[in-house]
């Protein structure tokens, strides 16, 4: 059984994985296909592989995140594809500015890629990228407000009593690249390329939004969605931080404990129904779970 991670010091050498035969090759199949056989497409082929792969690194790997140097072993197509991924993402809130082009003394900052596993709702398992620019070079990083919030085992503790005595369901949604959500940056940030991209020596990232790595990134998005929670009609418990709750009259109606881009809900379905469709008119969510008849 593989150990908690936090017990373990994490290794300053390559961890030692057992390397895995090479991914066979994929052909089309060209002979006819008799009614009780199912046809594979190469990509769903291709899925599938990968995703042998993940599982066994995930049973192997027992630290949480990991750079590309450490993954000894996971062959590149897997990082390759994660990366390809949180790319195509960070692109949409980045312009790629020439090096020849940055103005003297801008604030430049570098980047690098770390990987984790990550296990899904469904329990499925993927494997994926983030791209951290270094925050901590950041010329103004001492005159911004980098203090947030952390939610408590209390608050989880008394959403879920809530849920209990009324008989109510728990929802749970994740924002979508959360801290890319909260709005126009405000200050000019060029990020170096990680060396995973081909065009880090041509260009520049600048940053059109906040990005994980960034300082004052957490301190955006949990003003944002406070913001987001107190226009949906919740107040904030004074002395339980991230612990939103909605009353009607005299009686809560429902309650909200916000995990940094996680919120979990509990109260009645067509109140969590109306609330989550109202957040997705303005922000992109991830997954949508919905337990019922739990408490």
């Amino acid at each position: 059984m593989a150990l908690t991670p936090f017990l373990r010091p994490f290794p300053s050498s390559p961890l030692k994985i057992p390397i895995l035969p090479p991914p066979p090759m994929v052909t089309p199949v060209v002979h006819p296909v008799q009614s009780n056989e199912v046809q594979v497409s190469p990509n769903q082929e291709s899925d599938r592989i990968q995703q042998n792969y993940v599982r066994e690194f995930y049973e192997a790997f027992w630290c949480k995140e990991f750079m590309l140097h450490q993954a000894h072993g996971l062959p590149s197509f897997v990082t390759e594809n994660a990366y390809r991924e949180e790319e195509m993402a960070l692109k949409k809130t980045v312009l790629e500015i020439p090096i020849s082009k940055i103005p003297e003394g801008a604030n430049v900052i570098n980047s690098h890629v770390f990987y984790r596993f990550k296990k899904c709702d469904d329990y499925s398992l993927v494997l994926k990228a983030r791209i951290a620019p270094h925050g901590n070079e950041d010329k103004d990083k001492l005159s911004l407000k980098t203090d947030s919030a952390t939610c408590l085992l209390t608050g989880i503790r008394l959403l879920l009593s809530l849920a209990l005595v009324n008989k109510w369901i728990l929802a749970k949604i994740d924002f979508e690249s959360a801290f890319l959500q909260t709005g126009d940056a405000t200050r000019d940030v060029y990020v170096v390329l990680p060396r995973e991209c081909t065009i880090r020596y041509r260009f520049y990232w600048l940053l059109l939004a906040s990005a994980y790595g960034l300082v004052n990134a957490s301190a955006k998005w949990q003003a944002l969605s406070d913001n987001l929670l107190s226009s949906l009609g919740f107040i904030q418990l004074v002395y339980v931080p991230q612990l939103f709750y909605r009353i009607n009259k005299t009686a809560v109606k429902m309650a909200a404990v916000r995990v940094v881009d996680d919120v979990l809900f509990v109260g009645p379905r067509y109140l969590i129904d109306q609330i989550i469709s109202k957040i997705q008119r303005s922000y992109e969510l991830g997954t949508i779970v919905n337990w019922t008849g739990l408490f």
